[in-house]
């Protein structure tokens, strides 16, 4: 006689957090849906470092806000070094805005605000907020917080 083996569920298994991860990053919980099957997850609250930054208390909210404005209007302006080529620019929107203005718009208001940081902070700044690199050290970490009170007397946050 044979038997057939009852239907079982689908799982799911997260994959196993890296132990530098749960030293130096926050966490929290979240479902994920694969298959019909849930499962409960840990999720990185903290992806850039300016998350971690505020997460610990490091720097303000309101050179939070500076930094995230920044960053929003980088990855706005393209400036971020290219991978693959894109063709959404060459085909036409029928009356969409351009996306070449905006994204000249975009570069200006770069432009303007890493000139109002000034050169001394404006690497730190631009490292953190734009290229998502951590500063290192003390100094680094005090110039990143006058760069971004700085930015945002600029951005009037």
């Amino acid at each position: 006689m044979s038997r057939v083996a009852p239907a079982r569920r689908a799982t799911v298994c997260p994959p196993a957090i890296a132990p530098h991860r749960l030293r130096h990053d926050s966490f929290e919980d979240a479902m994920v849906e694969v298959d019909g099957a849930s499962a409960a997850v840990k999720r990185v609250a903290t992806q850039t470092p300016l998350d971690r930054y505020i997460r610990r208390k490091l720097i303000e909210p309101r050179q939070f806000a500076a930094g995230e404005r920044l960053a929003r209007d980088w990855h706005s302006a393209r400036m971020e070094p290219r991978m693959i080529a894109s063709y959404r620019d060459l085909i036409d929107c029928g009356g969409m805005p351009d996306p070449a203005v905006d994204r000249a718009h975009a570069r200006k208001r770069v432009a303007r605000a890493v000139a109002a940081v000034g050169p001394i902070a404006s690497s730190e700044v631009v490292s953190v907020c734009c290229l998502e690199r951590p500063v290192g050290g003390n100094v680094a970490m005090e110039i990143l917080r006058r760069g971004l009170d700085v930015l945002a007397d600029h951005y009037g946050v």
